[in-house]
C-alpha cells in the first residue's frame, strides 16, 4: 500500500504510519518533523490534475506525491508481476540517488529501467544528498 503522510497528524497518521506502507511526502514541501520509516519523497508541487466540474488544475502535496509512487510501483509490477510488496518497497527505496534529511527521493528512471539506462545515474554520484 501506498499512502500520503499528513503531516498535520504526525505519528498518528493513517495508514501512513503503519510500518508496511510506503509513506510518501511532496520532497519540497516536506516536514521534518515526522516521517515514517516507510517514507519517501517525489515530485509534488505543481501536478496537473483532474478537479470538480470536468476542469483541471494545478495542486500540491503528498496527494500528488503519492500518485506518483503508487504509478511507480505498478510499472514495476507490470514488469515483475511476482514481486513482493516488501521488494516494492526496497526497489523503491533504493532508487534514491538523492536524500533529504536521509528521507530518499523516488527516481522513477532509475527503479524501472535500471541504472544504467537512467541518464541522471549516470551523472551524479551515488549518495549525494540536496
Amino acid at each position: 500500500m501506498v499512502a500520503a503522510v499528513d503531516h498535520r497528524n504526525g505519528s498518528n497518521g493513517f495508514p501512513a504510519a503503519i510500518p508496511e506502507v510506503i509513506s510518501v511526502s511532496s520532497a519540497f514541501q516536506f516536514d521534518f518533523d515526522w516521517m515514517p520509516e516507510s517514507g519517501v519523497l517525489a515530485p509534488g508541487i505543481e501536478v496537473l490534475t483532474t478537479t470538480p466540474g470536468a476542469t483541471y488544475a494545478f495542486r500540491s502535496g503528498s496527494s500528488m506525491s503519492t500518485a506518483f509512487v503508487a504509478g511507480v510501483a505498478a510499472l514495476l509490477k507490470e514488469k515483475n508481476p511476482q514481486l513482493s510488496s516488501e521488494e516494492l518497497s526496497r526497489l523503491i527505496h533504493e532508487s534514491a540517488l538523492a536524500r533529504v534529511n536521509e528521507v530518499p527521493m523516488v527516481n522513477i528512471s532509475r527503479v524501472v529501467n535500471g541504472e544504467a539506462n537512467c541518464p541522471a545515474s549516470r551523472s551524479l554520484a551515488s549518495g549525494n544528498s540536496l
